[in-house]
């Protein structure tokens, strides 16, 4: 299912609300004693608002089940430690998992943006603020007493914008195995002393690997625009 979050900001002043952001978040519904997929009950849609939501939900769907068929093109672009990534890696604690010993979706969250701040303020010399977080997949869980690191790295710059790469690993203390839990990509603007966009540095790609994240960065952003187009 997906499930439509908003955040809003109200004044204690003069009582104004303003919107913070949006986001679209999908969840699969699990069964309680064997943890796997279940089906759910379809959505009844009879407002008109309600019928938009549901089109624009399956516009995105469809963009999804699109980039997925691109999967195995993408793994070319998997960060490792050729790329030089910025990173940012802890230890999972007990406080960081669920009753299930999963670490939670938010501290892998908070790690990703971490690191892929780290990459857009040392690349624009500047203050940068996230306006967007993009393509985020929770492939598998991490646990307890896993060494969790992000790595990031800059697919793409455009007039005030760019988009990090973040992959997120996790290794196993006993076994040192490694393996993939996340991948996001973030959007920074980069701002002046006054809070306003300013002008971002040309990132030039040099290896095929960066030409290719460089490509596939712009069909991104190429769908982003699509997306606004279409309701809710």
């Amino acid at each position: 299912m997906e499930v439509e979050v908003t955040v809003d900001a109200e004044s204690l002043r003069d009582d104004e609300m303003r919107r913070l952001a949006k986001g679209y978040l999908v969840f699969v519904a699990l069964d309680p004693e064997t943890l796997k997929p279940i089906p759910i009950a379809p959505l009844i849609t009879e407002m008109p608002e309600e019928c938009e939501r549901a089109k624009a939900a399956e516009h995105r769907k469809e963009n999804r089940i699109a980039e997925k068929a691109q999967e195995a093109q993408w793994r070319e672009t998997a960060i490792d430690e050729s790329d030089n990534p910025a990173t940012v890696q802890r230890t999972m604690t007990p406080d960081d998992a669920n009753i299930h010993q999963n670490i939670f979706g938010g501290v892998i969250l908070e790690l990703i943006h971490t690191a892929a701040e780290k990459v857009a303020f040392g690349f624009a010399k500047s203050p940068v603020i996230a306006v967007r977080q993009d393509r985020m997949s929770f492939e598998q869980p991490a646990y307890i007493g896993e060494e969790v690191k992000a790595q990031a790295v800059i697919t793409r710059t455009w007039r005030t914008s760019m988009e990090i790469q973040v992959d997120v690993v996790a290794r196993d203390h006993k076994t040192q195995e490694q393996r993939k839990v996340a991948s996001s990509f973030m959007v920074f603007v980069a701002q002046n002393t006054a809070g306003l966009p300013t002008l971002v540095p040309l990132f030039v790609p040099q290896t095929e690997k960066q030409i290719l994240r460089w490509e596939q960065a712009d069909l991104r952003r190429a769908v982003r625009l699509q997306e606004r187009k279409v309701p809710c």
